[in-house]
């Protein structure tokens, strides 16, 4: 759990927190929407054999994060560094939910959300104290806004939204529960224009063009082979439940021929 927190809590969130000082909110969500991307090149790494329509998906979503990339793909006053800074966190989030479903992790989601939470958070800790970013910390200033901003960000953010996130990594598939990857985005073009009146530019739709349709691909095409396969595992055993009893001879008790399926 402490691995997959400082992944998912230090490498996803707190190097997104340091690249929006510079990234607008769009942008940035648009490049985190890379996320399944990034968990099939890592499946793929392990060994697995993804379908064709998949990795056409990841070729094209990474297309479309490339477009992002490129000078026009971003506003001219946004710096390359940050940018990859988010491309960065997210291969790290993709890192972390993959790693979530093939590590010893406990079972209680609580327990599970609060040793990611306390690890990840230490990490971000001690990199915050040498970079000096406690000292500028005054807590004379906090206004009211930003006080019920961190309330909300601790309870619908880390109580509810990361602990549910940690459940389902349990729980569901992960290309099920990747499906937030293509929804956020939409929501935070759309909020970022509207309330920061942030840039929305012809490259910025092209990436969105391209990212968004084939992590959807992606998605769909994974949860049709669970489908699949769930189907062919239940065919399969029940092929084998009610297959025809083996010769074996008759009992001296009563003559009768016992069923492979009693037996077993």
């Amino acid at each position: 759990a402490g691995l997959v927190g400082v992944a998912l809590c230090f490498g996803g969130n707190g190097l997104v927190t340091v690249a929006e000082k510079d990234v607008p909110s769009g942008l940035a969500a648009l490049i985190v929407a890379s996320i399944p991307l990034f968990i099939v090149v890592y499946r793929m790494l392990g060994g697995d054999r993804p379908a064709r329509a998949t990795l056409a998906g990841v070729l094209v979503g990474f297309a479309g994060v490339g477009i992002l990339l490129l000078p026009g793909g971003r506003p001219e006053d946004v710096p390359l560094g940050p940018t990859l800074l988010i491309v960065l966190a997210a291969a790290l989030w993709a890192l972390g939910s993959f790693g979530a479903q093939r590590l010893t992790m406990p079972g209680a989601p609580l327990v599970s959300t609060g040793w990611q939470m306390l690890l990840g958070g230490a990490a971000m800790l001690v990199c915050a104290v040498p970079a000096g970013e406690l000292s500028g910390l005054d807590v004379a200033r906090f206004s009211g806004e930003s006080v019920a901003a961190f309330a909300y960000l601790v309870v619908a953010g880390s109580l509810v939204a990361f602990t549910a996130y940690a459940w389902l990594l349990q729980r569901a598939p992960i290309s099920q529960v990747a499906t937030y990857a293509y929804v956020n985005p939409v929501v935070a073009v759309v909020l970022g224009a509207l309330i920061l009146d942030e840039e929305v530019g012809w490259a910025m739709l092209a990436g969105t063009a391209l990212v968004l349709p084939a992590v959807a691909v992606i998605v769909r095409r994974e949860a049709a082979a669970r489908r699949d396969a769930v189907r062919e595992a239940a065919g399969s055993a029940g092929a084998g439940a009610e297959g025809p009893p083996d010769p074996a001879p008759a009992s001296a008790a009563g003559g009768a021929v016992e069923p492979a399926a009693v037996r077993r």
